[in-house]
């Protein structure tokens, strides 16, 4: 096996555990490999700002450390927040992607790198936690707000997950097509620009270090990491990951409340068994 000299994490069901906690044992593991010269990169749905917290708890708040963020949309150097990559989307996706909210009856957002835009008269419960969980507040607005030009980040299909689950489905082939849409966790369905996604992003990042994908491990439990188990040398799946997670990794650690990214990265990393 080739030497592991980066390890692209995700975060929800993977790094955290069921209470959003970083147990002791994970946080261990990643300053073990950190102090042995191994790249350790969050790679998330969230945005930057909503990677900060866990990002400093580990140490990784610093130049020359980086996120792959927002799904893949953005690279972002964490402690400037410089931009090495960023994939957006038009203001014609957002009103393509509303046309189906309206119809199916499911709450849309929007985000860029200021806020969380909500369309409907009230943000629903599962808005208003998004926006706490990455730290971008609510802009209410409405469609006809935006200039030509808007630029966003990712839109969201957020909302109960039964009505998410019912809304999947429904969605047109061609739409997946045009954008990267994948099923992040279980209250949301996002849309990015087509070339984004975890896979690219880490792509794109080992690039720019000069790293050979036998060189990477990438670990992750949701649809949306699975296009960064293929690309990474040693792909891990979480003990609770979903069933297309699983498949397409060389390994399935323990579950996030088992400490199965310290698992993964002492069995890979360092050959402790």
């Amino acid at each position: 096996m080739e030497k592991i000299k980066l390890i692209a994490i995700d975060i929800d069901g993977t790094l955290l555990d069921d209470q959003g906690k970083i147990s002791q044992a994970n946080i261990a593991a990643i300053n073990a490999a950190t102090q042995a010269g191994i790249k350790v990169v969050l790679a998330s749905g969230r945005p930057l700002s909503g990677l900060r917290k866990a990002l400093t708890q580990l140490g990784l708040w610093d130049t020359q450390q980086y996120s792959i963020a927002s799904n893949g949309a953005i690279i972002q150097e964490n402690k400037t927040a410089q931009i090495l990559s960023e994939k957006t989307l038009p203001l014609s996706a957002l009103k393509e992607l509303s046309q189906y909210a309206q119809r199916y009856d499911v709450n849309l957002v929007a985000q860029d790198h200021q806020f969380t835009y909500n369309f409907s008269d009230q943000p629903i419960p599962e808005t208003k936690s998004e926006s706490q969980k990455v730290h971008l507040p609510i802009k209410q607005v409405q469609l006809a707000d935006f200039k030509a030009d808007a630029q966003f980040i990712k839109i969201m299909f957020l909302d109960q997950v039964p009505k998410i689950t019912a809304l999947i489905p429904k969605m047109p082939a061609p739409l997946f097509e045009k954008y990267t849409l994948v099923h992040s966790i279980p209250e949301v369905f996002e849309a990015m620009n087509k070339t984004a996604g975890k896979g690219a992003g880490l792509k794109a990042l080992s690039q720019t270090l000069a790293l050979d994908p036998a060189n990477l491990m990438a670990i992750g439990d949701q649809a949306n990491d699975i296009s960064m188990l293929d690309f990474a040398g040693t792909g891990i799946a979480m003990g609770n990951a979903i069933n297309d997670v699983k498949v397409h990794a060389q390994y399935i650690t323990t579950t996030n409340n088992e400490n199965g990214v310290a698992h993964a990265i002492n069995l890979f990393a360092f050959g402790i068994f």
